[in-house]
């Protein structure tokens, strides 16, 4: 082997040669034990992220809002009988290709794809040509809109035959907004966390929940499902638990790698997690104090984006967001964003609040 060839080879297995590979293609191989549509999903994402790394700072060539991009879940590509003929791109995972006007044809990685430009002029006619003319209905789908000032991503697991049924899913490399994260929480918290009778028997925050008594391991489990939920939410990122710090151990940390910069992650949030328990009004007020504090600490320390004091009451009454009375004030200028969510001891006292609050 010549010694050049020999060289570049050598140079190829250096450390920097590999950071730069894992900064182009971060967490390739991370979901391989992911259900197929799981993958589906975290390879739409991070190709329509890289693409727009990719374009950043490039200056449209018109103000001509840009079509939907559909990507399906059938890398066999379109039937022969269909009209349009159709494009292959052997290598679509690096981003540098035009996804919006397309409808792609893609496996569960989406390293390869072949497109098609079904000409439509509304969403309806788009979805349509899917369903109808292409027959692939049942099958799922990513739907990608870059109109407007956020772009977004919906996953259709059932396929665009059924519309009810789809989930907004994070772009990898883009921002991750503290709302967002809330409304997963609230997804986690009315199908796990609500009532005694949501959370799964291996995963009980109460010990004796007719007696009010909550589990000694409560906050340990309720980090382990909120960290599992957010995990699948945002698949191209790592949600981190109990990670040391010169200030502590924060609860949840929610970081993901900056397209392109090799060895740098971007830690979206940072979430401090608090179960009210029911014991004195005095007790309570000090572990929210005491939260706002740690988040606002563990935030700056580790340079996150946000903050949030995230408390799970499991006291008998109803509070809501006046448990945060004392600390609105600090919280504001710590930039430390408040949420909370209660869980009921029984199916029968969350009815009761509910009729309660509907009646109101």
């Amino acid at each position: 082997m010549p010694e050049t060839e020999t060289q570049q080879s050598a140079d190829d297995w250096s450390d920097a040669a590999l950071l730069e590979t894992v900064a182009e293609f971060p967490r390739v191989g991370a979901d391989a034990e992911l259900p197929p549509v799981a993958r589906f999903q975290s390879g739409v994402s991070q190709l329509i992220g890289k693409t727009l790394a990719r374009q950043q700072g490039v200056v449209p060539e018109s103000d001509t809002p840009v079509p939907l991009a559909v990507f399906l879940l059938h890398p066999e590509g379109p039937s022969d009988d269909v009209s349009i003929a159709p494009t292959r791109v052997p290598m679509l995972d690096q981003g540098r290709t035009q996804l919006e006007g397309r409808v792609w044809f893609v496996s569960q990685v989406v390293t390869y794809g072949t497109w098609i430009a079904p000409n439509f002029q509304t969403d309806d006619e788009l979805f349509r040509y899917v369903t109808d003319d292409l027959a692939l209905g049942a099958t799922p789908a990513a739907v990608y809109d870059a109109r407007g000032q956020e772009t977004e991503l919906r996953i259709y697991e059932n396929g665009l035959d059924d519309l009810d049924t789809y989930e907004r899913v994070h772009i990898a490399f883009t921002g991750v907004s503290l709302k967002d994260i809330f409304a997963r929480i609230s997804a986690i918290h009315r199908t796990l966390l609500i009532t005694p009778g949501a959370q799964p028997r291996a995963t009980r925050l109460w010990s004796k929940a007719a007696l009010g008594q909550v589990a000694t391991n409560a906050e340990d489990v309720l980090s382990g499902l909120l960290a599992s939920g957010l995990q699948g939410a945002y698949l191209t990122c790592a949600v981190r638990v109990e990670q040391p710090g010169p200030s502590g151990r924060y609860d949840i940390a929610i970081e993901e790698p900056v397209f392109g910069v090799v060895g740098t992650n971007r830690l979206h949030a940072i979430l401090e997690l608090k179960i009210l328990r029911p014991v004195t009004p005095r007790t309570v007020r000090r572990w929210i104090q005491d939260g706002v504090d740690q988040a606002a600490s563990y935030c700056q320390e580790r340079n996150a984006l946000a903050a949030a004091l995230c408390c799970f009451d499991m006291r008998t009454e109803v509070t809501g967001r006046q448990c945060f009375a004392h600390v609105v004030a600090q919280a504001s200028a710590d930039n430390v964003e408040l949420q909370v969510w209660h869980l009921f001891s029984s199916a029968k006292a969350a009815r009761r609040h509910r009729a309660f609050t509907s009646a109101a």
